[in-house]
């Protein structure tokens, strides 16, 4: 019935964005991810300067890494695929600390896995920190935005701990 409506509003004014989401929504809790990551490539391809399809489709493809994680599989795919769409939402709106948050969530992640399999997340803690710092920045109001940098720093701490770094001082 959903779908159905959806296909109705879309037929009707196919140019209306917020359309594109909410079939992406629909897809992913139907367990379609792959359809939700079309619905936002059209979406896009419609509107390019809508940043909500950016930062939609970035956290399907966040999902998308995590899933191939959990399988035994290597993320970096879907965290990079992730990491161009937060940027690119970073780049059209860049005042405002979603796009940072998530630009650094999924650096902070990549950073992760790259520690858990024996490789430097140095620069790439690096680049989450640039972007996460932005977003406290951009909304300084915003508690998601700092307790993100302090996961961030714990993180750091860990992989430079395992890799026989001493932490103190280095942030």
């Amino acid at each position: 019935v959903a779908r159905a409506a959806l296909e109705g509003a879309r037929a009707g004014e196919p140019r209306l964005e917020e359309v594109y989401v909410a079939f992406a929504r629909l897809s992913l809790l139907e367990g379609r991810v792959e359809d939700a990551v079309a619905a936002c490539t059209q979406g896009i391809e419609l509107d390019k300067g809508y940043v909500p399809h950016y930062l939609e489709r970035g956290e399907l493809r966040i999902l998308i890494g995590l899933r191939a994680e959990s399988s035994g599989g290597d993320p970096r795919e879907g965290f990079q695929q992730a990491h161009e769409d937060f940027a690119k939402a970073a780049e059209l709106d860049p005042g405002s600390p979603a796009p940072w948050m998530w630009l650094g969530n999924v650096l902070m992640r990549l950073g992760q896995w790259l520690r858990e399999h024996g490789e430097d997340p140095d620069p790439v803690f690096r680049r989450a920190e640039e972007a996460l710092a932005k977003a406290v920045e951009a909304g300084a109001q915003d508690s998601d935005a700092w307790l993100k940098q302090g996961a961030l720093y714990a993180n750091w701490a860990v992989a430079l701990a395992a890799g026989g770094k001493d932490p103190d001082g280095a942030f």
